[in-house]
C-alpha cells in the first residue's frame, strides 16, 4: 500500500520531467546549486512536462473571468522618482501597467501548480539549491498561489 508521500511523488512526476530533472538526486542538486552560485541564475529547461504546461494554461484561461484587474502607474523599478537623475532616466519615466490576478482559492484543487506548491520533494530541492534550511507556506491563504494576467 502506497503512503501519502508516494502518492505525491507519483503525482509530482506527472508535472516535473524527472528524467531531465531528477530533483531528489543529490548530485543533480549539487550541480544546480553550483550553476546558480556561479552564474547567479539557474534555468531548468523543460522542467515541467508539456502536458502539465498545457493543463496550467487551460486552467488559467478557464479561470480568467474571475481575475481582478487593476491599472497602475509606476517606473520600471517600482520605486519613487529620483530628482538626482535626468528626467529621461528609467527611474523617472512613468509606465502604465494593467494586470489581472486570481488568488489561491480560485486555483483548482488538482492543479499542477498546487502539486508543485504542496510538494515536499520540490521544497527539499529548492532548499538544497538555495542553501536554505526550510521553506514555509505563505501565511496569507489567498496569496499562496496566484495566476497573473496581462493585457497586451
Amino acid at each position: 500500500m502506497a503512503n501519502s508521500t508516494n502518492k505525491i511523488a507519483i503525482k509530482l512526476s506527472s508535472v516535473i520531467d524527472d528524467l531531465k530533472h531528477p530533483i531528489e538526486n543529490e548530485s543533480y542538486r549539487s550541480k544546480c546549486k553550483e550553476i546558480l552560485d556561479l552564474e547567479g541564475v539557474l534555468v531548468l529547461k523543460d522542467f515541467l512536462h508539456s502536458s502539465a504546461i498545457d493543463w496550467i494554461l487551460s486552467e488559467a484561461k478557464d479561470q480568467e473571468h474571475l481575475a481582478y484587474y487593476c491599472t497602475n502607474k509606476h517606473n520600471v523599478y517600482l520605486e519613487p522618482s529620483d530628482e538626482s537623475l535626468s528626467l529621461n532616466h528609467a527611474r523617472n519615466r512613468t509606465v502604465v501597467s494593467s494586470k489581472g490576478c486570481i488568488t489561491d482559492n480560485q486555483v483548482p484543487i488538482h492543479s499542477p501548480l498546487r502539486t508543485l506548491y504542496d510538494s515536499e520533494q520540490f521544497k527539499d530541492f529548492l532548499c538544497s539549491v538555495l542553501d536554505e534550511k526550510a521553506l514555509y507556506k505563505y501565511d496569507d491563504n489567498l496569496s499562496s498561489i496566484n495566476i497573473h494576467y496581462a493585457n497586451e
